[in-house]
């Protein structure tokens, strides 16, 4: 950020957001005629609940979708970028530090990609309020692009796919492994890796072609399947399906034969057979 963008906001984010009065109204029309980025969060979640014209025009949504804090700056951040900022944001949080810049890339709705300067800072907080907190985006795409070979700055999709899988979804698909036995929730899964649920089915769509109810389902025929390989004579094929969440066991027979071209009944079988011929 310019030095002289620096002072001019220089004290703007303590007052953006301060009482509503005649100061505010002017404050916040100065700030929807700025072409740096502003955004006010959630401190501790990290979701955004203003952002001006600015930078509503930087990631192409509109005010409407940046008010209601559906998004935090973990869906719009480029993967690569996310580990560096959650530490930032942490120490941030904590009040390590009292502000952070970091340059970073952002996703851009239509999945393109532009690198921005953020500056986050503490706004001030009364008693017993939340966090808040005032960003300053400003877009140095041009400037990066000077830096760096065009070709590093071009991410093809299905990277940027592996990634998300890898950084966002990991927490997800390791509490869906944990968690296979029984009922589970999508607020669950959603809060267990810090998204949305409307923003986790978006996300599972587009790693996995499929919404989290599927992959879930996808998961529990395959623990099934690795206990009924096991061949043991105590295995019961109704309570195995019990277990994981098939409420109806012909249901389970239907979406196992479907999925792995035999029945369970079939796997159990054979693998006790196999398990006799070992001995």
């Amino acid at each position: 950020m310019s030095r002289e963008i620096s002072d001019e906001l220089e004290g703007l984010d303590s007052r953006l957001f301060a009482a509503s009065d005649e100061s505010q109204i002017d404050f916040r029309f100065i700030v929807e005629m700025l072409d740096i980025g502003i955004t006010k969060t959630d401190t501790a979640s990290g979701r955004i609940y203003y952002a001006n014209p600015a930078f509503c025009r930087m990631v192409g949504y509109s005010p409407n979708e940046l008010s209601d804090g559906q998004f935090s700056f973990v869906e719009l951040t480029h993967p690569d970028d996310l580990e560096k900022n959650l530490e930032l944001h942490r120490q941030f949080y904590n009040y390590e530090i009292d502000q952070f810049t970091i340059e970073k890339r952002y996703i851009r709705k239509n999945g393109s990609i532009f690198w921005a300067r953020t500056t986050a800072r503490h706004l001030p907080q009364t008693e017993g309020s939340r966090q808040r907190t005032v960003g300053m985006i400003e877009d140095i795409t041009e400037e990066m692009a000077a830096r760096s070979a065009p070709k590093e700055m071009a991410v093809s999709p299905p990277y940027v796919n592996q990634k998300l899988k890898e950084i966002r979804l990991k927490p997800a698909e390791a509490f869906i492994h944990t968690h296979w036995k029984g009922p589970l929730r999508v607020q669950d899964i959603a809060r267990a890796c810090g998204l949305s649920p409307r923003m986790l089915f978006r996300e599972f769509r587009k790693v996995y072609g499929c919404p989290p109810a599927a992959y879930v389902k996808r998961v529990r025929l395959t623990e099934t399947r690795n206990i009924l390989l096991r061949g043991d004579r105590k295995t019961s094929i109704v309570a195995l399906a019990l277990s994981a969440g098939f409420m109806n066991a012909s249901h389970f027979a239907r979406d196992y034969r479907k999925t792995f071209g035999e029945l369970p009944s079939e796997t159990l079988k054979l693998a006790r057979l196999a398990a006799l011929m070992s001995n």
